[in-house]
């Protein structure tokens, strides 16, 4: 097959080892799919805002064919040509598909209340399992003789098979095999199985702040958290910690001082306990046992208790998440699909095999004594006479018999046109 198979790289029958290539195709798709979905979207002629759809639908397809093309040239640059081209293409498909599936059981596991690290580190053992599947089936998949043998069949190439023979049946089965993909992809339209589909990372995005609550009087320095307001956006990482610190049977919970303003010294320094404002709890607690305690002089008799309650996590809802565009819109999911499966039945007749296949029957086609125009059109006058006169001669025996039996009162037929049998019984004679 000219330009379609390929020689063993230098120590192909070794185990490939972690065979890169599919890792930089498994990357290369996910970094595609992840940027189609960061494109804006846009004005029209007008002035308006345009469909983000078929901004989104442009971005992924661009996105996609440039992964497509690096694969069909990656044999260029690997330094297992034809094997690493191979390689690139399993593993983007199969490491892609289990990585997909990872993602989609652990985010089961990513609910409005799962801010808590634990969920997370959960999530990832769930996931865990795909992963390892998918690995273990890729380096299964990656040995060099299963990806020379793909390579060998063309099904990531552009050659073909013995281009000079078996021409005839070639295109007649890609005609059959187009007819069938055309019926199938529009029947896909009409019974709306094509529909988008977006991968949602777990544990990412951001959260828009609707009512602030207590969050508002928050200041950690040391954490990096700043008082919120309404509108404000965080980050799920952000607001896991903020519920976390304000997060009832915590011992370093965050509560809402109430009552008076006091200034009492702590560890030496004077701390300002401001109603509304929020305090460690264990601070709070401390302050409370030397105010409570008549040994304590420099606090008993001298400063009041310090009131407080817990305080209420700030109230969000979610603002987007990190997401693979996995598929586009309807439209160009059908086309994206037509040129898939039309590329696939192109290579399907250049596999070898089938290929072998269709070019012995184009010769056994040829040695078929076919009849001449004049003969083929003189038998077929023949054949269409001779049923038209069987027509007749059976609609004259129909209507013969009709008024025989209509006359011997066997057959009787009401005024409506309606039509019934009458058996012998009902007979008058």
């Amino acid at each position: 097959m000219s330009g379609g198979s390929a020689q063993p790289a230098s120590g192909g029958s070794k185990s490939p080892g972690i065979a890169w290539e599919g890792l930089a195709g498994f990357f290369l798709l996910g970094l595609a799919l992840y940027l189609a979905d960061f494109c804006p979207a846009g004005f029209d002629a007008n002035n308006q805002p345009a469909p983000a759809a078929l901004h989104r639908d442009a971005a992924w397809l661009a996105c996609v064919a440039g992964w497509l093309t690096i694969g069909l040239l990656s044999h260029r640059f690997f330094p297992s040509g034809a094997i690493g081209r191979a390689r690139y293409f399993t593993g983007g498909v199969v490491l892609g598909l289990f990585a997909a599936m990872a993602m989609v059981a652990a985010g089961g596991l990513d609910t409005p209340g799962s801010t808590d690290f634990r969920f997370p580190m959960l999530a990832g053992l769930v996931a865990l399992p795909f992963l390892a599947i998918g690995v273990a089936l890729y380096k299964f998949l990656a040995e060099p003789p299963f990806m020379q043998e793909l390579d060998r069949q063309g099904w990531f190439g552009t050659g073909t098979y013995k281009p000079q023979q078996g021409h005839r049946m070639r295109r007649a089965t890609l005609a059959g095999l187009w007819l069938f993909i055309g019926s199938g992809v529009y029947t896909a339209w009409q019974a709306g199985v094509l529909a988008p589909a977006n991968l949602t990372m777990p544990f990412t995005g951001y959260y828009a702040v609707s009512d602030p609550h207590d969050a508002e009087f928050i200041t950690v320095e040391s954490a990096g958290i700043a008082p919120m307001t309404k509108g404000d956006h965080v980050s799920r990482l952000e607001y896991s910690r903020i519920v976390g610190l304000m997060s009832s049977g915590s011992s370093g919970q965050l509560v809402k001082i109430r009552g008076d303003r006091q200034e009492i010294p702590v560890d030496g320094k004077p701390v300002v306990f401001e109603p509304g404002r929020l305090a460690s709890h264990e601070t709070v607690r401390k302050i409370n046992r030397l105010i409570s305690n008549p040994d304590e002089k420099a606090y008993f008799g001298i400063y009041r208790e310090i009131q407080f309650k817990d305080a209420v996590p700030p109230s969000v809802r979610p603002d987007g998440r990190g997401q693979a565009m996995l598929l586009p819109s309807r439209g160009t999911q059908a086309l994206v699909f037509t040129a898939l499966l039309v590329w696939l039945a192109v290579r399907l007749v250049q596999v070898p095999a089938f290929a072998d296949f269709l070019i012995s029957t184009d010769a056994e086609m040829n040695k078929v004594s076919w009849a001449s125009r004049t003969k083929l059109w003189q038998d077929t006058v023949v054949v269409i006479v001779g049923m038209l006169l069987m027509a007749a001669l059976m609609m004259g025996l129909d209507q013969m018999w009709r008024g025989v039996l209509t006359a011997t009162s066997v057959l009787q037929f009401n005024s409506g046109g309606d039509e019934r049998n009458r058996s012998v019984e009902q007979r008058t004679w």
